[in-house]
């Protein structure tokens, strides 16, 4: 891994589009809400540890200012987590 790539085991790019909500039903995957990913008030998923932002959630906002705003918040959410432990 260098400078310019993250590990992961999977990566949601949205586009605008919607997801159906029984799509993942039961198999790991983050719980889905009319087609965008849930997220609680620090944008974590339904999974721990793995937060969302962005147009793939349920916000309304399909906006790139917006999608910056969940990062941040995101990561403050990450932030206070890490703190914790």
């Amino acid at each position: 891994m260098n400078q310019d790539s993250l590990k992961a085991d999977i990566v949601f790019k949205a586009i605008g589009q919607s997801m159906q909500d029984t799509m993942f039903s039961g198999s790991g995957m983050p719980e889905i809400k009319k087609g965008k990913i849930a997220v609680n008030n620090d944008y974590e998923t339904s999974l721990t540890g793995v937060w969302s932002g962005g147009d793939c959630l349920g916000s309304g906002e399909d906006l790139t200012v917006q999608a910056v705003e969940d990062g941040k918040q995101a990561a403050n959410s990450i932030h206070q987590k890490i703190m914790q432990q």
